[in-house]
C-alpha cells in the first residue's frame, strides 16, 4: 500500500499543479492562502472505552487521562501553543446542549449506539456550537472509534441531499480538515474470536497502562449492546477487494459511507478524494505500525487464558497518500513485545496521543 510518497515526487507533482508545497520527512502538504478573519475550531473525538465527566463537560475541560487529548505532552497542549486563538471542543457520545456544549457520557455510551447515531450527534453539536461563530474553519481530530465517527461524518455530510443523514454546516462554516489517529477506517476483523477478545478487554477488564502509570476501569453493563464494534465489522465486510491473507489498503477500499452514512457504495478513498477536490476538505490519516489492536497476529495465540485471534489488518488505519489534499502518515512507537504491551500498555493503542512526531504532523497539516 502506497501511503507516503517520496519528497521528490511530492514536490514535482505539486509544482506541475502550480502549487507550493513544503515537505516533512516523506510527506508533503499543499499550502493555501491564509484565511482572513476566520475562526478555528478543533473538535476532539475520543475513542472507545472513554468518558467525559460532568465537571469536564460543564467547564470545557480537555481530559488529561491516558486515553485522551489533554495530557501535558499531548495533542491539545501542542495545538493550543501553536494556535492560541483557536477554540477547542470535546465531542460527546451522549449529545450536546443548544450551544454545542458536550453532555457528560459514560464509557458504556461508546459501545451501545449504532455509529450513525454518533455521527448525527456530531453534526448537531457542530451546528449548535457555530450559531454565533459561523465564519469558522473546523478540524475534526478523532482517535480510534472517534476517527471513524469523524470520517463517517464527512461521508454523510457530502451525500446527495435526499440521502443526507446530517444537517449541512451553517453558512460560512467550512470543514477544513479531518484527522484520524489509529482509527479503524476499514473496520475491524469479522473473525468471531476477535470480537470476543475485544469485548472482554475493553468491556470487562481493567486496562493497565504502566508506561503512564494509569488505569482505565472496565465499563461492562449486563445486557449492554456492543453495537459500535459490530458496525465496524460491517465496515470491514464492505472491502470488496479483500482476499484471504491480503489486507492491503483496507482503510482505502472499505466504505464508511456505505455501511455507516447510508450513502452510495463508494470506497473511503473515493470519498475523501472527492471531498478534497470539491469541498476543499483535507484528510490526514495517521497510524501506528506497532498498534497491536490491529495486529493481534503478532501476539502469542494465548495470553493468560485469552485466545488471541491470528488476524492482521494494520492498514485499516490509512487511506492512500495523494497529492490532492488526502494525506497519510505512519509511525512506530510502543513496546515491541505484543503480550507485554497488551497487558501493560493497552496494545500501544494510546501512543499516538503523546507522540511528538504525530503532533508535528498535525500542526503542519493545519498550518498548510
Amino acid at each position: 500500500m502506497a501511503r507516503c510518497a517520496s519528497w521528490r515526487c511530492g514536490v514535482i507533482s505539486c509544482l506541475l499543479m502550480g502549487s507550493i508545497v513544503w515537505a516533512t520527512g516523506n510527506n508533503a502538504y499543499h499550502t493555501h492562502a491564509a484565511a482572513v478573519n476566520r475562526n478555528i475550531l478543533f473538535v476532539f473525538l475520543q475513542g472507545i472505552n472513554t468518558r467525559l465527566s460532568e465537571e469536564e463537560a460543564g467547564n470545557g475541560v480537555i481530559p488529561d487521562r491516558i486515553n485522551s487529548f489533554g495530557q501535558a505532552d499531548g495533542i491539545y497542549t501542542s495545538l493550543k501553543s501553536r494556535f492560541p486563538s483557536a477554540d477547542f471542543l470535546m465531542y460527546s457520545y451522549s449529545g450536546s446542549t443548544s450551544t454545542g456544549r458536550p453532555l457528560a457520557y459514560r464509557c458504556a455510551d461508546t459501545f451501545r449506539d449504532p455509529i450513525v447515531v454518533d455521527v448525527q450527534a456530531l453534526g448537531a453539536q457542530i451546528g449548535a456550537a457555530l450559531k454565533d461563530k459561523p465564519d469558522t474553519d473546523i478540524y475534526l481530530i478523532g482517535h480510534s472509534l472517534g476517527g471513524a465517527v469523524a470520517l463517517s461524518y464527512l461521508a454523510a455530510l457530502y451525500q446527495p441531499a435526499a440521502q443526507r443523514l446530517v444537517a449541512d454546516l451553517p453558512a460560512g462554516a467550512h470543514l477544513a480538515g479531518v484527522i484520524t489517529l489509529d482509527s479503524p477506517l476499514g473496520g475491524v476483523s469479522d473473525d468471531p474470536a476477535y470480537f470476543d477478545v475485544t469485548a472482554l478487554v475493553f468491556h470487562w477488564l481493567p486496562i493497565i497502562v504502566l508506561k503512564r502509570l494509569g488505569l482505565i476501569l472496565p465499563c461492562g453493563i449486563p445486557g449492554e449492546e456492543f453495537r459500535s464494534v459490530r458496525d465496524l465489522i460491517g465496515v470491514f465486510q464492505t472491502n470488496k477487494n479483500a482476499v484471504d491473507g491480503n489486507d492491503d489498503a483496507r482503510g482505502s477500499h472499505a466504505s464508511l459511507g456505505e455501511e455507516i452514512a447510508g450513502g452510495v457504495a463508494e470506497s473511503n478513498q473515493q470519498m475523501v478524494e472527492k471531498a478534497a477536490m470539491l469541498r476543499r476538505t483535507a484528510v490526514l490519516t495517521i497510524g501506528n505500525t506497532r498498534d497491536f489492536l490491529w495486529d493481534p497476529a503478532a501476539c502469542p495465540t494465548n495470553i493468560l487464558g485469552m485466545k488471541i485471534p491470528q488476524v492482521q489488518f494494520l492498514s485499516t488505519q490509512w487511506v492512500e497518500n495523494k497529492a490532492t489534499g488526502v494525506y497519510s502518515w505512519e509511525f512506530t512507537d510502543g513496546d515491541e513485545d505484543c503480550a507485554r504491551s497488551l497487558l501493560f500498555n493497552a496494545a500501544n493503542h494510546y501512543e499516538v496521543l503523546t507522540n511528538g512526531s504525530v503532533e508535528e504532523q498535525i500542526e503542519q497539516f493545519v498550518a498548510r
